[in-house]
């Protein structure tokens, strides 16, 4: 009898993939903050529910992404609710070198900063500050810097996986007959 044995090789791995979690306030519902962009250095607030609408339209579309940069994309939106603090948001973290830097980064309290990306729909200018009441929710940044200190990462959710043997694995014999 001939016999073919098949491994499969062991794939390093540095995280499970359920457990790869970032939550945290994205944005503070009616603090004051200096945000980049249109309205760089006016102070700027959001309404209680004022991304609720773009939310319940394109949750499944928005990003986490890292220093506002389109080009790398980290984290897909898992879960969010309006709570009296804020937008909370849960972040499901890709399987990469990045996404791994990134557990890291946010657990070490390096990048635990989050920040919006928006496009403002609706606004009311109260003397010098600005009140969004309703705004385009295009992505959710990891920073190192958030333009309110109260839009932080709250827990990092990533379960080593013991060095060895991943249980994913599998390992094959195949016992192959020659008829003769």
């Amino acid at each position: 009898m001939n016999s073919l044995t098949v491994v499969a090789f062991e794939v390093p791995t540095s995280t499970e993939v359920d457990s790869r979690t970032i939550t945290g306030v994205a944005v503070p519902y009616d603090t004051s903050g200096r945000p980049g962009g249109t309205f760089a250095g006016v102070p700027v607030s959001f309404a209680p529910g004022s991304l609720s609408k773009s939310i319940s339209e394109r949750g499944s579309k928005v990003r986490l992404i890292v220093d506002h940069d389109r080009t790398r994309p980290i984290g897909k939106l898992v879960a969010h609710s309006d709570t009296a603090e804020g937008l909370e948001t849960s972040w499901r973290i890709a399987r990469t070198p990045a996404g791994d830097s990134v557990l890291a980064e946010a657990a070490d309290g390096i990048r635990d900063g989050l920040s919006i990306g928006v496009d403002v729909l609706e606004h009311e200018v109260d003397g010098d500050s600005i009140r969004v009441t309703e705004a385009r929710l295009v992505e959710v940044s990891l920073v190192a810097f958030p333009a309110y200190d109260s839009a932080r990462v709250a827990d990092v959710a990533a379960t080593e996986v013991p060095r060895g043997i991943d249980p994913r694995i599998v390992r094959y014999k195949l016992n192959l007959r020659s008829s003769q």
